[in-house]
């Protein structure tokens, strides 16, 4: 396939601009959400929201304390409130729908989709993506790998089921991910010349070097960085600037859990929400910016650019 590498964007913009927030689960409550993005909804940004369908309340700490070790399934649809939230704010704009992972959990402690076991891989993915169908009753045509795990076989399994990827990529991690029956190698070569380090990350916001469209995500606000958050939001200001004046895409990272100390108390971490809310308006400061959603962007870029 082909992909051409200069954008022109909706509304003639000069960047995509997308929010995406991970660990949406049974678990999530509609009020932390309201509670997060109620603001940006109104100033017009949309929410890609990656949805694990069948979480497993693991000790990780997106799962309640009272579920935390529990090894229990708890499927999406089982959280009535929550779905019918959430099919309201599909209704009305604000949020798109993505798959995240199958049950979020580890095994042998690796994540579930970094298994390179193709019938098991393609069986998780297709299995997930029906109850997330069934239950939102629409497609939901992008994933996002739990901690960012992702083999050969998850990529093959992606492009069989035609999905896209949002995941960070290193030259030399790519390498290690893409068939290579379907690498360009011709766009390679010249990645590889601008960008030899195969630690460093892929430098173009969209990659389109093999069969399967991958959106990187860019910056992210996180209160276990080794980064505070003013140094965060510099990062994440500097970045964006970047991607606005190479007309690409900017992603940013959000885990919407993180940003309460905790779900009982729905106290807030108010550098955090600050922070967030200084981005927000920053980016908004700027008339060229295309507020969309992960699953929109790719489509766009499908119907407009790619070739196969």
């Amino acid at each position: 396939m082909k992909l051409y590498t200069e954008y022109h964007w909706p509304y003639d913009k000069e960047v995509a601009f997308i929010i995406r927030d991970d660990d949406v689960s049974y678990f999530t409550q509609p009020w932390m959400l309201d509670e997060l993005y109620s603001e940006a909804w109104k100033l017009g940004y949309k929410v890609s929201l990656a949805v694990t369908p069948k979480v497993k309340a693991t000790s990780r700490p997106h799962v309640p304390k009272s579920f935390r070790g529990t090894n229990r399934l708890f499927s999406i649809n089982e959280n009535r409130e929550l779905v019918s939230y959430l099919l309201k704010q599909v209704a009305e704009g604000h949020v798109d729908l993505l798959q995240h992972g199958y049950t979020h959990a580890r095994e042998n402690g690796r994540p579930e989709f970094a298994v390179n076991d193709l019938r098991l891989i393609d069986e998780r993915l297709k299995i997930g993506n029906r109850l997330l169908r069934e239950t939102f009753k629409q497609d939901v045509a992008v994933f996002v790998a739990p901690h960012e795990g992702v083999s050969r076989a998850t990529w093959k399994s992606l492009s069989w089921n035609d999905m896209c990827l949002c995941r960070k990529f290193t030259l030399g991690r790519f390498l290690m991910t893409a068939p290579f029956s379907g690498v360009n190698f011709c766009k390679l070569v010249k990645v590889a010349i601008r960008n030899p380090n195969p630690f460093k990350p892929i430098p173009n916001s969209v990659v389109d070097l093999a069969d399967l469209l991958v959106i990187q995500w860019d910056a992210f606000f996180w209160s276990q960085s080794r980064r505070n958050t003013k140094t965060q939001l510099e990062y994440a200001k500097e970045l964006f600037l970047k991607r606005l004046k190479g007309r690409e895409v900017f992603v940013l990272l959000n885990h919407h859990w993180d940003y309460f100390h905790d779900a009982e108390s729905g106290s807030m971490k108010q550098d955090m929400f600050t922070c967030f809310k200084d981005f927000l308006n920053f980016v908004s400061s700027h008339s060229g910016v295309w507020k969309t959603t992960l699953s929109e962007l790719c489509s766009w870029i499908k119907t407009h650019y790619l070739i196969r």
